[in-house]
């Protein structure tokens, strides 16, 4: 039996390695070329999709767009005192707001109800403003410095001024200033908001984040609004004016500031698509470790030239054209074609909405110079103490 199954599958063997025994031979190995052409194209298909582009030199570095400066760590530190949820330190004092109705307004654009929220939440608001001493104080001491920094590295973690203080601050700040400019104190009222606009200004230039930008600017627009209110109200001296319009002239403004705010918001996310595997959580970043899913290269590209972009058009103020670059961008795949699939996704997630910040900020600086140009008027440009609603 040993040597009948030996012969056998040595017969066997033969007649499938022999080119003349029936064809065999052909039948068996005709299909390798396919195989072997399927391999192939699916080595170059893997190898279209893997493949990345150089990535240009990151122009949107933090440390470049806003440089530290002598005295930025410490002023940065003082800044920073106020961060997250907090409002056990200072108190959080709303009760000039939880009292209005309908008839009033805390908003000194409305100036009708504006004036009905002075003149029947005038308690509220003396106790408001005492309430935020802690707050008050720390805003004097930002006032003292010459310059804000910033030295946020741009990650993720960062730490951030809290909002919370500062709208309340400025808010009932600018009810302090319309009470005192309602009672015929136009001195007393710009002297409440010169500290509040001086510093509201110096958090502008050396911003590292969109968040501080847009606090800087949030702030600018009530305080630019309420001194404009005083005026309107009462006598303000020459004297307080030019203090106000110094103030005013300082910081950062026009087609520069707009590419700032966009520049640093933007170079947030450079920094993740630098190394996205190690700086972004979760399953994007875990993707981003596949090359046939994700070109480092060709998506941080995509991303600075869209930046630029976004930049030159805020500049311009061109905002709507802003909006529909975007849209067409994003549902054009980013400008990425049909690889980089992960690029894509990660974009998709990342860019952010520009278009309403932009229009925020070009209004607030027709306000602004409007007043620069008010304040720098002779002679007095203000009505009577008083007047009439």
């Amino acid at each position: 039996m040993p040597g009948v199954n030996a012969g056998f599958f040595s017969a066997h063997a033969m007649k499938e390695t022999d080119p003349d025994s029936n064809g065999t031979s052909r039948s068996c190995w005709r299909h390798w070329p396919w195989l072997a052409g399927g391999a192939v194209v699916i080595v170059l298909l893997l190898a279209f999709f893997a493949t990345d582009e150089p990535a240009q030199p990151n122009r949107l570095r933090l440390e470049k767009l806003s440089p530290a400066f002598s005295g930025a760590a410490i002023s940065d530190e003082v800044l920073l005192r106020f961060t997250g949820d907090n409002e056990r330190i200072w108190g959080s004092p709303r009760r000039m707001i939880l009292g209005t109705n309908a008839t009033m307004s805390s908003d000194p654009v409305d100036t009708v109800k504006f004036r009905h929220f002075l003149n029947t939440q005038r308690t509220e608001i003396e106790a408001d403003w005492a309430d935020l001493a802690v707050v008050r104080n720390w805003w004097d001491e930002l006032a003292a410095f010459e310059r804000l920094g910033d030295l946020s590295p741009g990650t993720p973690g960062d730490r951030t001024i809290s909002f919370q203080p500062i709208r309340a601050y400025t808010q009932t700040a600018a009810a302090v200033a319309g009470r005192e400019a309602v009672d015929g104190n136009g001195d007393a009222a710009f002297a409440i908001l010169q500290p509040a606009i001086e510093v509201a200004r110096k958090l502008e230039p050396a911003s590292r984040s969109l968040i501080r930008s847009m606090i800087s600017r949030v702030s600018q627009r009530l305080l630019i609004d309420a001194a404009t209110y005083v005026l309107d109200t009462t006598e303000v001296p020459p004297e307080a004016k030019a203090r106000f319009a110094e103030a005013l002239g300082n910081g950062s403004g026009g087609p520069e500031g707009a590419r700032h705010m966009i520049a640093v918001e933007t170079a947030r996310g450079a920094y993740l698509l630098e190394d996205p595997f190690r700086r972004m959580p979760g399953d994007l970043g875990a993707m981003a470790a596949i090359p046939i899913l994700y070109n480092p290269g060709r998506t941080l590209n995509a991303y600075l030239e869209w930046s630029a972009r976004m930049q030159d058009l805020a500049a311009r103020r061109d905002i709507a054209t802003m909006d529909t670059l975007t849209e067409a961008w994003l549902k054009g795949s980013a400008g990425l074609g049909v690889r980089n699939l992960g690029g894509k996704m990660l974009l998709q997630q990342m860019v952010p909405a520009l278009s309403k910040v932009m229009d925020s900020y070009w209004k607030t600086e027709d306000k602004r110079e409007a007043l620069i140009k008010r304040l720098q008027e002779p002679g007095p440009a203000a009505k009577p103490a008083g007047r009439k609603e």
